[in-house]
């Protein structure tokens, strides 16, 4: 019994060996999701490991949920390298040493989205996938106000340029979340950026100062606009963007 039990652990403990031998490289990326400003430069970070020499070595920037090709170096010792989206570039002078990262120019909300970055030889591949994730933050809320009746005033909070959909919250006077009894229009201009509408309607105990709150969840980024109600005069003031 014993003597069976040692074959089979050498027998496995040889193949791991094996397998590890016939790994040449590792292809690796970051962790976490990459984010960027819209219109901004973003560099995709992928490093290829070499754990033995290689004689020619591909490697591929794609993006798999459509298999479109970004970047392809037929050999990074020697290229060249193709960029099929416009605007991509390589660290030309860090190929030889694993640098494989490439920049993206002017980032497009239709940039957002997973890659793939691969690295092939004659006989091994390896690959690592990361997201990349587009921020835009939209203009400074503008708030209206208009009397309903005696009792009821509505609220109208406008923003443009938005993206991913941004988070929108009303508060009152003593900073308390209001109910969401709310309107919501939502629109994608040609940019693919959410425009917002929101209304407010107040009746009966109408608070002092309503608050509109449009907030970008991956930046943390708010923007606030608030209206204020003093007796019979209807105030309205507007806060400036930033971090609340």
């Amino acid at each position: 019994m014993w003597e069976t039990l040692a074959v089979t652990v050498i027998a496995v403990s040889t193949t791991s060996w094996i397998v590890y031998r016939k790994r040449g490289f590792t292809v690796k990326g970051p962790d976490y999701p990459t984010v960027a400003h819209l219109g901004a430069d973003v560099v995709l970070n992928c490093s290829v490991v070499l754990h033995r020499e290689e004689s020619k070595l591909q490697v591929e920037w794609s993006r798999p949920e459509s298999g479109a090709q970004i970047l392809v170096c037929d050999d990074i010792l020697e290229g060249p390298c193709r960029d099929f989206r416009g605007g991509v570039q390589h660290f030309e002078g860090e190929l030889a040493s694993g640098n494989v990262s490439i920049r993206l120019q002017e980032v497009k909300v239709s940039d957002a989205g997973k890659y793939q970055c691969t690295a092939t030889s004659s006989s091994h591949s390896s690959h690592t996938s990361l997201e990349l994730s587009i921020v835009a933050v939209g203009t400074k809320p503008s708030l209206s106000i208009r009397q309903r009746s005696t009792n009821s005033l509505e609220y109208t909070c406008q923003s443009e340029g938005w993206f991913p959909e941004p988070d929108i919250i009303w508060k009152d006077s003593d900073g308390q979340n209001l109910l969401p009894q709310s309107t919501v229009a939502r629109a994608r201009g040609k940019q693919l950026l959410y425009d917002v509408k929101i209304q407010y309607q107040a009746t009966g105990d109408i608070p002092s100062a309503v608050t509109c709150i449009i907030h970008n969840s991956l930046n943390n980024v708010k923007k606030v606009a608030t209206g204020r109600v003093n007796g019979q005069l209807v105030r309205l003031s507007q806060l400036n963007a930033g971090l609340l």
